[in-house]
């Protein structure tokens, strides 16, 4: 008998219009135990909704309906889910609880996992949440802090982790908690090349034990097949929008052009720029510094990368240029450096009451952006702050092409995949009207079809005169669309020669 077995899955997301949102897995999967799977399908696919079902978020917490058969172990979980429902103390709701104790379940965004104000914290919380004794903590706690190289960041503030280290975090705190089923959703996709390389490396560590049935989403298939035992396949029945792309930016185009678009010219210039992070035992700047003599200048509509390694400061360069992050010469600043951001419009400094205006960023986190209850509101409050426009054009045109043209606008945006979340936030950004704008990890979570209309839109930008910088582990994004790319290594930043 399998250890899970999946068949005939329909899921039926309500939506405000008449047609629901329908994801199928029309296949019979058995999986063994201690197996490796991997998870396929385009965004939006039900990838993640697949994981959620096998943990029970979907269809308590989550409204769906949910249709076949799930067995975990000889248990129905579904139907025991119902049984459960309607006697919570009884035996079901027991078997079932005992059971998801053993699923640890890692979310796309490893941001949204987090619960304690420092790593130490963090990394045992989940062994004091389930009773474990000292002992116990003890040897899980040095075990998966050597194996995920972790141990330099214990004292550090959570918050304060990159976006990959973070995600170690997270999966070594998953692994402590001694699970018999792992659900990995897209585990890789703040990680850059070199620390996803190690991420697989750590996996099939992990898999050689025989201790873990792990099923694992992930758009990288080239660089993690080798793990795979099996795959598994999943499909919805929106019919793709691939044919409307190639009509639907010059269309756009048109509509910017109309309303008048600003050609001006920009130019933002990084002077002699050093940042460090302070913290409550008052370590000396050089103690903590994370950029030094970082010196670039970017003019009119150029596409600059910045790659560099996890925790190398690569988000911490956006911040700054942002405003977000203040260094001492700045008006107002408090940062732990020094050093100067411009901008000069038409030759002429932009003040410091009018910076916040001409920018855009577009932060790693996509949840940080969501103001609102609806997908509507997000998108045409942007719009709308831009300067003052009243048609609705322009947006919805953009949101058929992000999305399709079904899409409902009255979800909350919480409930969108990760890669739907990111899209989302590039479409407020963008409709925001700003003329700089900052990128982190702008592709994070994208199949091949919606990266490359990403890109599409990075060169649309180009055209309407925006400046961008973006930061990514996507060496070959960089590569497709830059008009300079510079690597920040050792607090140091290097243009890459491309001759």
């Amino acid at each position: 008998m399998p250890y899970i077995e999946i068949s005939d899955l329909v899921f039926n997301y309500p939506q405000q219009q008449s047609k629901s949102k329908k994801i199928v897995i029309n296949e019979r999967v058995e999986i063994e135990e201690n197996q490796f799977v991997i998870i396929k399908g385009k965004s939006g696919s039900g990838k993640s909704t697949l994981l959620s079902t096998l943990k029970g978020i979907i269809p308590e917490y989550i409204s769906c309906s949910v249709e076949g058969k799930i067995v975990i172990d000889g248990i129905d979980i579904l139907a025991t889910s119902a049984s459960a429902s309607a006697d919570a103390s009884g035996s079901a709701a027991t078997e079932l609880d005992y059971l998801r104790k053993k699923i640890v379940y890692i979310f796309q965004n490893p941001y949204t996992q987090l619960v304690c104000p420092y790593v130490r914290e963090d990394l045992a919380f989940s062994m004091e949440n389930l009773g474990f004794s000292f002992e116990e903590m003890s040897v899980n706690f040095k075990k998966f802090a050597h194996l995920f190289e972790l141990m330099e960041l214990l004292d550090r503030k959570t918050f304060n982790l990159s976006g990959g280290e973070c995600q170690k975090m997270i999966l070594s705190s998953a692994l402590m908690a001694n699970p018999k089923i792992l659900l990995l959703d897209e585990p890789t996709a703040f990680l850059d090349t070199n620390a996803r390389k190690n991420f697989y490396q750590y996996m099939q560590k992990i898999k050689s034990l025989r201790q873990y049935t792990i099923l694992m989403v992930d758009h990288n298939i080239l660089e993690c097949e080798f793990l795979a035992d099996k795959f598994i396949y999943t499909s919805d029945n929106e019919s793709d929008n691939d044919s409307d792309n190639e009509q639907v930016l010059p269309n756009m185009m048109e509509l910017e052009q109309v309303k008048g678009t600003s050609y001006t010219s920009y130019t933002l210039e990084v002077k002699n720029l050093s940042f460090g992070f302070g913290n409550s035992s008052k370590r000396s700047l050089q103690s903590s510094s994370l950029l030094e003599g970082i010196n670039f200048c970017v003019s009119g509509n150029k596409i600059v990368s910045i790659l560099g390694e996890n925790g190398s400061g690569k988000s911490t360069v956006l911040k700054i240029i942002s405003g977000i992050l203040k260094v001492a010469s700045r008006s107002g600043g408090s940062g732990s450096g020094h050093g100067e951001v411009v901008i000069f419009k038409d030759q002429e400094r932009v003040l410091d009451k009018d910076y916040y205006k001409r920018i855009g960023i577009i932060f790693q986190n996509p949840e940080t952006h969501f103001l609102f209850d609806t997908i509507e509101e997000e998108i045409f409050h942007e719009y709308k702050m831009g300067d003052k426009r009243d048609s609705v054009q322009i947006p919805m045109k953009m949101v058929e092409l992000f999305f399709g043209d079904d899409f409902d606008l009255k979800r909350s945006p919480y409930l969108l995949s990760e890669g739907e979340k990111r899209r989302l936030t590039l479409l407020q950004t963008i409709l925001s009207g700003k003329d700089i704008l900052l990128y982190d990890e702008p592709s994070f979570g994208q199949d091949q079809f919606n990266r490359e209309l990403i890109i599409k839109l990075f060169f649309m930008m180009k055209k309407l005169n925006k400046m961008q910088i973006i930061v990514t582990h996507d060496r070959r994004l960089a590569e497709q669309v830059s008009d300079h790319i510079y690597v920040l290594e050792e607090k140091k930043l290097r243009e890459i020669n491309r001759d």
